[in-house]
C-alpha cells in the first residue's frame, strides 16, 4: 500500500512538471513568429500558386504540419478538411499543411485512398524540411502541432481550433470578429 502511494505521489510530480514545461512553452511561444517562407510555391486544388500572392490574400492561417508516406497525417489532413466545415471564417482565414515531402501529386493519391476531401486547402511542399530547420527555436510538440498566426507571422494560438469550446472562442475571437 504504502508502495502505491509513493508511486501515485511520483507520477503526480512528473505529470504536474510536463504540464507546467508546456504551460511555459505557450506562454513563451505566443506573439513569437513563425519562418513559412521556404518555398515559392503554393499548391491549391492542383494548381500551383505563388507563395507571395498566396500570403498575401490571407491575415490569418493555421500552420499544419505533417509529414508525407505517414498514414495517421493524411488522416491529419483529412480531419482538418472536415473539422473546419463546421467553422464559420472570414474570408482572409485558410488552412495552409506544410508538408515534409516532395510528391504534391503523391499526396493527394494517398489522401483520396482514404477518403474524398474538398480539397479547399492550401499545401506547401517541404522537400529539404526547411520548416523544421528555420523554426527550431519553437518546441518540436508545437511545431509538429498546428499554430494559427497572423499576418505578421506571429503565433496567436496553438492547437486545433475544435478541440474544445476555449479553442473554439479564441479562434473566433481572434479570426472571425
Amino acid at each position: 500500500m504504502k508502495y502505491l502511494t509513493v508511486t501515485a505521489v511520483i507520477i503526480s510530480i512528473i505529470c504536474v512538471s510536463c504540464l507546467s514545461d508546456k504551460e511555459k512553452d505557450l506562454r513563451s511561444i505566443v506573439n513569437h513568429p513563425v519562418n513559412i517562407d521556404i518555398s515559392d510555391t503554393v499548391w491549391h486544388r492542383d494548381t500551383a500558386l505563388s507563395f507571395v500572392d498566396f500570403r498575401r490574400k490571407y491575415k490569418y492561417l493555421s500552420v499544419v504540419y505533417l509529414l508525407n508516406g505517414c498514414r495517421p497525417c493524411y488522416q491529419e489532413f483529412i480531419n482538418w478538411h472536415k473539422k473546419m466545415e463546421s467553422f464559420t471564417t472570414s474570408k482572409d482565414y485558410t488552412v495552409l499543411f506544410i508538408i515534409n515531402g516532395d510528391n504534391y501529386k503523391d499526396l493527394m493519391s494517398k489522401v483520396d485512398e482514404i477518403d474524398q476531401v474538398d480539397k479547399k486547402y492550401y499545401i506547401l511542399m517541404d522537400p529539404h524540411s526547411k520548416f523544421v530547420g528555420k523554426n527550431l527555436n519553437i518546441p518540436k510538440w508545437i511545431r509538429d502541432g498546428s499554430v494559427l498566426i497572423d499576418k505578421e507571422n506571429k503565433i496567436k494560438m496553438v492547437g486545433k481550433p475544435w478541440v474544445n469550446s476555449s479553442m473554439i472562442e479564441l479562434f473566433n475571437r481572434v479570426c472571425v470578429n
